[in-house]
């Protein structure tokens, strides 16, 4: 199975669900921090507020994106900045937009919120998956889900120290 789609697969699969809805607050909160919004949940994770808030108002560039995965310690060993540019661009849905990324210029790259979950888990697959690890069918999918997790991880730890 292609990465993009064990990635894909592994991030519609219970688990990854369930590991995204426990973080909803804190990924929101970073990524409004990231796309420099102001929003808090005041410890609300009533997922309906998130959703809405992110949908009408949350965009993130290229640069803002960088910076989050700079911050959170993803640069580094099997990642390079460059690989960080081709992670978001690997990540945009052209079908997924908001209000506020239907008012941007086309020619500027922008990430909403469920490309920025789905940007996380590509970094996460990238940083976390061994080198010279072959893996077929169902294990792919393990396998990122473990990485995945990690790299959600790293996001809420690294990020609520700051």
């Amino acid at each position: 199975m292609p990465v993009t789609a064990a990635i894909k697969a592994s991030l519609v699969s219970e688990e990854c669900l369930l590991m995204i809805h426990d973080h909803l607050t804190s990924l929101s909160q970073i990524f409004c921090q990231y796309a420099e919004l102001e929003f808090s949940a005041d410890g609300d994770n009533d997922v309906n507020v998130v959703e809405e808030f992110i949908r009408e108002q949350g965009i993130m560039t290229v640069k803002q994106f960088g910076m989050f995965a700079s911050d959170c310690k993803f640069l580094g060993r099997n990642v390079s900045m460059k690989d960080v540019r081709q992670v978001f661009s690997a990540s945009q849905h052209d079908e997924t937009m908001n209000e506020a990324e239907a008012n941007v210029d086309s020619h500027q790259e922008i990430m909403v919120f469920a490309e920025f979950i789905e940007a996380i888990a590509r970094l996460g697959v990238l940083k976390y998956s061994s080198e010279g690890e072959s893996a077929s069918g169902n294990d792919d999918e393990v396998l990122h889900i473990g990485a995945i997790r990690k790299a959600f991880d790293r996001v809420v730890t690294t990020t609520s120290k700051r």
